[in-house]
């Protein structure tokens, strides 16, 4: 699903792997204690090598793990 319908506000819904999660945060830190002042308080957007998971790959992924 490229797409999920929230009440307040319409959002696209994808899933990162954790580790591009955890390499994000540690590249943000290092940002942070080397150019505070243009990285302080700036949003950013976490991206992988390929393509993000969709719904349906976390789905696949969750069945695998239970079975």
């Amino acid at each position: 699903m490229p797409r999920v319908p929230i009440f307040d506000k319409l959002w696209a819904h994808t899933n990162v792997c954790v580790w591009d999660v955890a390499a994000a945060h540690l590249n943000l830190e290092h940002a942070l204690q080397n150019d505070p002042d243009n990285v302080g308080g700036q949003t950013f957007l976490i991206t992988g090598q390929g393509p993000a998971w969709t719904v349906e790959d976390s789905r696949n992924a969750i069945r695998v793990c239970i079975k």
